[in-house]
């Protein structure tokens, strides 16, 4: 009602001004009468309407000014609508998942519900006479303005930690730590490399210096990773593919570009973890849309890593599908195997510090398990440490050991070799 005073105050205001103009062109001298009568005039109009409105409210309740329904505004909700169309054959359910519902004459109402139904029917036409073998129609289409949720799912995306992790705590072959080691100085001497010895290539230019760490769940690879940034003393952002992926169309390729605009700022190293869900070969016969998504998502990685000049690790328990592309933008490809028996030894030796041995010593542990993993070596550890415990023992011993490797190694598919 506010709304519409105004609007005819200001016809009013309209009519008043040409009213002076008509007053001054026949040089009458009553122009401020004529002001006063207009001002007049407007306030018994005002007056009038609001009679009106109120005739009207009272006679008809659920219409408004002008035929208008008349609405709870104080009352307005945001609730799922759902329709289901069907043309011939093809059917389709179409869900608005925040319409607002408001109250006519207390009945509860889809707010312009003809409005929304003609606006699905015209969705489903161009749906069905756009579909074909390959881009069948939908069977459930969901139409949201939740702007707030994906601005959420953004900010959840990564975070940007301090490592505290050391390469010296990090346990591995001797093959990786000078791998490890050759990398480092690569990273540390980059200028020197470039501008003085004039050595290029392998990302030491101006872009990003790109590792990749691949090999079994549990080597190692993403403690070595973050072991990495805490020696360059850089800040880390750790990303899984499976965080980067959204549900929403053209979000993926988004997220990518915010991490490293992220890194950027925060001078960070980006750790990738399951790199080969993005990193794989280029698909050339695409059949569906979220074909053409993978694709645009591995160019726009592969963009970024063009224009960042920062460390990135990528880790993957695959790399045989690589895409070329990216293999040649890697300085070092390292391999972390499950541990030799050097290297089991101090793994054996970091997680039984503080527990009390009985019959036997890392060293003869190291010996006699063979093929599992630093992370096999702690499971081992803490499941032996219960079933010694449940049997009210004082100490763990090598037949709780054993029993524990056979939980452990229950969980894959092929046992792993106990040299006997």
């Amino acid at each position: 009602m506010v709304v519409r005073k105004k609007i005819l105050f200001t016809i009013c205001q309209y009519i008043m001004l040409i009213r002076i103009m008509y007053d001054l062109i026949l040089g009458r001298e009553n122009i401020f009468l004529a002001i006063g009568e207009m001002g007049t005039v407007t306030q018994v109009l005002i007056h009038t309407m609001d009679i009106m409105l109120e005739i009207q409210d009272t006679d008809t309740p659920k219409e408004g000014f002008m035929g208008m329904k008349r609405i709870d505004e104080e009352n307005i909700t945001r609730e799922p609508y759902e329709k289901q169309l069907k043309i011939k054959d093809e059917v389709c359910k179409f869900v608005i998942e925040d319409a607002q519902y408001g109250y006519y004459d207390g009945r509860k109402e889809v707010l312009d519900k003809k409005i929304i139904d003609n606006m699905l029917s015209s969705v489903m036409k161009v749906l069905y006479n756009n579909s074909t073998k390959y881009n069948e129609m939908p069977s459930v289409v969901t139409i949201s303005r939740n702007i707030e949720s994906k601005t959420e799912e953004k900010k959840q995306l990564f975070e940007v930690i301090e490592p505290v992790e050391r390469l010296d705590d990090v346990i591995m072959s001797i093959d990786i730590m000078n791998q490890i080691g050759l990398v480092l100085s690569a990273i540390q001497n980059r200028n020197l490399l470039v501008e003085k010895w004039g050595l290029s290539g392998f990302g030491l230019e101006r872009r990003a210096i790109v590792l990749n760490f691949y090999g079994l769940a549990g080597t190692g690879k993403s403690l070595c990773a973050k072991a990495i940034a805490n020696k360059l003393n850089k800040k880390l952002i750790q990303v899984n593919y499976s965080e980067l992926e959204s549900k929403y169309v053209g979000e993926t390729p988004k997220n990518i570009t915010n991490v490293f605009n992220e890194a950027k700022k925060s001078d960070a190293v980006i750790v990738f973890d399951e790199a080969d869900s993005f990193l794989s070969k280029r698909l050339t016969n695409i059949t569906q849309a979220a074909d053409y998504g993978v694709n645009i998502t591995r160019s726009v990685m592969l963009m970024e890593l063009e224009k960042y000049e920062g460390v990135v690790i990528f880790t993957t328990n695959l790399i045989t599908n690589y895409d070329a592309a990216f293999k040649r933008r890697l300085l070092a490809s390292i391999k972390f195997d499950a541990p030799d028996e050097y290297a089991r030894e101090k793994i054996w030796l970091l997680h039984t510090r503080k527990v009390p041995l009985g019959d036997i010593d890392a060293k003869q542990l190291a010996s006699s398990f063979k093929g599992i993993t630093g992370a096999d070596i702690k499971d081992i550890v803490y499941y032996a440490a219960l079933i010694a415990l449940q049997n009210e023992k004082e100490q763990v011993d090598l037949v709780d050991i054993e029993k524990a490797y056979g939980y452990v190694v229950a969980r894959y598919d092929a046992g792993v070799e106990k040299e006997q």
